[in-house]
């Protein structure tokens, strides 16, 4: 019988205010929607296990960090330590994709250097008022290994997604 081994891993979800990161995060780790919004205070921390196969397992601390201005001076330290992110943008919100290349990368690359990232164009359920050319380039912007279209209602590729970049990440051990 072999030993059952066990990495972990901190990853980031960053983005504007409102396009989903937290339900993202808790349908990652649980599988619900809440239909009520609450803006995030900080950051949410949730934790999710991963089973690679019978004796690969990963622990993944999922950081669900605040979009909003006033925790811009605090962001910094959520980043510490981060081996990857997930930068998510709103398909209904064609601005939110700008916001990814032109604040979000360059604020968390500032921190942690150039880590691998999967950009999330979350609410995939809804009708998209964002062309795929836009999210395309802001995906080159940013590095992004990944584009995956997500819906934190309906669970639609988070597994998927949080997979993608557990294995990438695996991969660069």
């Amino acid at each position: 019988m072999s030993d059952i081994q066990v990495f972990k891993f901190k990853f980031v979800i960053i983005g504007e205010n409102g396009v989903g990161k937290t339900s993202l995060a808790r349908s990652f780790v649980s599988k619900q929607f809440a239909m009520d919004y609450k803006p995030t205070i900080g950051s949410n921390i949730f934790m999710h296990n991963v089973s690679l196969s019978d004796n690969i397992n990963v622990s993944v601390a999922l950081f669900d960090i605040a979009g909003q201005e006033k925790w811009a001076m605090m962001r910094h330290i959520y980043y510490e330590g981060a081996q990857a992110a997930f930068l998510v943008g709103d398909v209904t919100r064609e601005r939110s994709f700008d916001e990814l290349a032109n604040f979000w990368y360059p604020d968390f690359i500032k921190f942690c250097e150039k880590k691998p990232t999967i950009l999330l164009a979350n609410k995939s359920d809804l009708e998209s008022k964002t062309d795929k050319k836009k999210i395309e380039e802001a995906a080159k912007k940013i590095g992004a290994i990944d584009i995956v279209y997500t819906s934190a209602k309906t669970g639609e590729n988070c597994d998927d997604a949080l997979k993608k970049l557990v294995l990438y990440c695996m991969n660069q051990i």
